[in-house]
């Protein structure tokens, strides 16, 4: 009976073992893919936002004041498309880690922030596909009509010439300008989304 007694309690000790290495075993690999996806995240971020501040506002002002227009846009034709392609990508990856790995409950701030990665992905994406396009093949032709005429080598600045009394011209260029500026404020607009989860991830870390 002493010796039954004994194997029982091995035996549930031994159980009991099992099922807490069993727990920590599931904790250790939540907590090691929560840090995975945290620092998925952060790095998908720091990527999108740092593009973002250099091609806005270090990379494409520089180059328009110092190189001719024509070659400022081939480099800008370049650069371009796979600026918004992989912002996109970046956008659609955070979307995703958030929705799976953060979401915990529908509150406002989480309505906020899945709601600006959802803008955020659907401009970039919109201006790869629909806008990006047309835009350059605008681009393409306006430059092969300056330049037959000679233009389109100043510097930080736009000289028509005797093209301002093209009718062809004008609807290309104005078409140019119009699709140009819907993409400038779709970039803003992403920015100042982007802006939105920086403060949201300022809430949540600590420097200490």
């Amino acid at each position: 009976m002493h010796s039954s007694q004994l194997a029982t309690a091995a035996i549930h000790t031994t159980t009991t073992q099992t099922r807490n290495a069993d727990v920590n075993g599931a904790a250790a690999a939540t907590m090691e893919g929560s840090t995975l996806a945290t620092l998925a995240y952060l790095g998908a971020f720091a990527t999108h936002f740092g593009s973002q501040i250099w091609m806005t506002f270090v990379s494409g002002l520089s180059l328009y004041f110092s190189l001719p227009r024509h070659t400022f846009g081939q480099c800008q034709q370049i650069l371009f498309p796979k600026y918004f392609a992989l912002n996109a990508m970046l956008s659609i990856s955070m979307l995703i880690i958030y929705v799976k790995y953060f979401l915990s409950g529908w509150t406002t701030a989480a309505s906020v922030q899945i709601s600006a990665l959802g803008l955020t992905a659907a401009i970039e994406v919109v201006v790869r596909l629909y806008l990006a396009p047309p835009m350059l093949r605008l681009m393409h032709e306006k430059y092969r009509i300056e330049g037959a005429i000679g233009s389109g080598q100043e510097v930080g600045s736009l000289v028509q010439g005797d093209l301002v009394e093209c009718p062809h011209y004008q609807r290309i260029h104005k078409a140019f300008r119009r699709i140009h500026m819907t993409i400038a404020i779709g970039n803003m607009i992403v920015l100042l989304a982007t802006c939105l989860q920086l403060y949201f991830l300022a809430l949540k870390i600590r420097i200490s």
